[in-house]
């Protein structure tokens, strides 16, 4: 990987290449060498001041070739020559070709059309100048044109290939139903589809060379960013192991937010160490404590945890949702009544990790079963397996759009709080209306459950002996009883991180 070379380079390159009439590596008919003719130079057409220059840009439905005409190249004339026969649906066959002179004809049976041209002079060793012509075609048109490789379709649909990169051969055919496109095989489909994503996303050898360009370009774009690119020796030659992103705008901590992300080569404690180490720095001063850590237990994670945030808590998969430790033991006391096997297995998993009643009150989560990994998998999957700068940037352009949308909705937001926290409070509502509510102090209430059961509510501290108050920082039904009784609103007891202005200030 180069350190030295100019990021535009390879994104010009590979916009010049998606447009250049480039030669698509097929093999034009040749006929076999006893066909092979060279006219001699008294035979040539001497053009003269009726030269006309062939322009790249010209279109070709209305196409013709005249006498005289010049091409920079060889290759610009065969180009020139495939889009003329593609666009009149017909076949051609080269009876002699190098970079001195073409002689070309038409394949149709009978046809009189051909085209003989060469060198213009022995001092101008490239431009291609027609020097006899017949342009007349006797001949009919042709379904299944042999022309049609998938380098040109590839070149020809590229837009359509940039607008739906999953394009599929039916719905290609669809598109293609009334052209002459329509006969291309599924096989040229899907050559043409792999050459195009090619075109538009450049080779993964290219961008892996301007990876360190793109480092240095995006902290240029984003100030007090973390860009870390890990490499290693491999024969005196720079070999990709893994590279750490952190947005400076991403380490605002608020839940569901991106802080980081990371393209390892592989996944072990190594890595997880590598990036957890990194991550902790970004977050600064933050106590580990205060840090809630959701994993799909990825290799050497655990292990990365540990050492790097001591103190942490886990929240893993489990389906315990007991929140006071009195109810989590008589709930371990069932199992252990039905199953021996299965209270022994639980009792060797730290409950920090998988009930609700040993959760810490701080992060007001008390969710145990969640997918947000796998949502953001799932936002980034179209991206994994490209190359490496566009993998950066279709999560870096996923960040910047999630943050926009986010924004907009916020503007929509009537309510100082958004839809799925006043789900929760209205399920709530059908606990309070079952609650009785007795005042025995400024702020602290008894409420005796429809159950039986009788707990401690202080509106002060926005407590309740079920902890689900604490944990969720959203008033539980005992809670919300008690500020029915108090003649309160509720959204005044609800944490400021489920608040419009939190949530602004996140997404600003």
């Amino acid at each position: 990987m180069g350190t030295q070379s100019d990021p535009r380079r390879w994104w010009r390159s590979v916009s010049d290449f998606c447009t250049q009439n480039v030669d698509d590596g097929d093999s034009d008919g040749i006929c076999s060498k006893e066909k092979l003719h060279e006219l001699k130079s008294d035979d040539e057409f001497d053009a003269g001041k009726n030269s006309k220059e062939f322009n790249l840009k010209t279109k070709m439905q209305n196409f013709q070739f005249v006498l005289g005409m010049e091409f920079a190249t060889v290759k610009i004339l065969r180009n020139a020559i495939r889009e003329y026969f593609i666009e009149g649906d017909r076949e051609y066959v080269f009876i002699s070709i190098d970079s001195n002179r073409v002689r070309v004809k038409c394949k149709g049976a009978n046809c009189e059309w051909m085209l003989f041209a060469s060198i213009v002079n022995k001092t101008d060793a490239k431009t291609m100048r027609v020097k006899t012509l017949v342009d007349k075609h006797s001949c009919g048109i042709v379904l299944d044109n042999k022309k049609l490789t998938s380098t040109w379709l590839a070149k020809h649909f590229l837009e359509q290939f940039r607008l739906n990169p999953s394009m599929e051969y039916n719905a290609f055919r669809e598109i293609t139903a009334k052209t002459k496109y329509s006969r291309v095989s599924s096989w040229t489909f899907y050559r043409a589809k792999k050459k195009a994503r090619k075109m538009l996303e450049g080779s993964v050898k290219e961008q892996y060379a301007i990876l360190d360009d793109y480092c240095k370009r995006l902290l240029a774009t984003n100030p007090c960013s973390t860009v870390k690119l890990k490499n290693d020796l491999d024969n005196g030659r720079r070999k990709f192991q893994h590279i750490y992103i952190c947005l400076k705008s991403l380490t605002v901590i608020t839940p569901c937010v991106p802080i980081a992300y990371c393209v390892p080569e592989k996944e072990n404690t190594e890595v997880w160490t590598w990036f957890l180490e990194l991550l902790k720095d970004d977050l600064g001063n933050l106590s580990p404590t205060k840090v809630t850590m959701m994993s799909d237990h990825q290799k050497g994670l655990e292990n990365a945890v540990g050492a790097i945030f001591s103190g942490c808590e886990q929240l893993l998969w489990a389906a315990a949702n007991t929140t006071t430790q009195a109810e989590f033991a008589r709930a371990m006391q069932e199992v252990k009544d039905v199953s021996d096997g299965a209270y022994n297995w639980l009792t060797g998993k730290n409950p920090t990790e998988w009930s609700k009643s040993h959760i810490s009150e701080y992060p007001k989560c008390d969710i145990l079963v969640n997918n947000l990994c796998e949502s953001f998998n799932e936002a980034i999957l179209d991206a994994r397996d490209k190359p490496i700068i566009t993998l950066l940037e279709k999560i870096r352009f996923w960040l910047m759009s999630r943050f926009y949308n986010k924004r907009a909705e916020l503007e929509k937001m009537t309510q100082p709080v958004g839809k799925r926290i006043l789900k929760i409070i209205e399920k709530q509502k059908e606990v309070a209306k079952h609650c009785l509510v007795t005042r025995f102090d400024k702020f602290q209430f008894q409420v005796q459950c429809s159950n039986g059961s009788a707990l401690v509510v202080d509106l002060e501290f926005r407590t309740c002996t079920c902890r689900r108050f604490q944990l969720s920082g959203l008033p539980c039904g005992h809670a919300l009883a008690t500020i029915w009784f108090m003649g309160g609103n509720v959204f005044d007891y609800v944490h400021g991180f489920y608040k419009k202005e939190s949530l602004q200030k996140a997404y600003e």
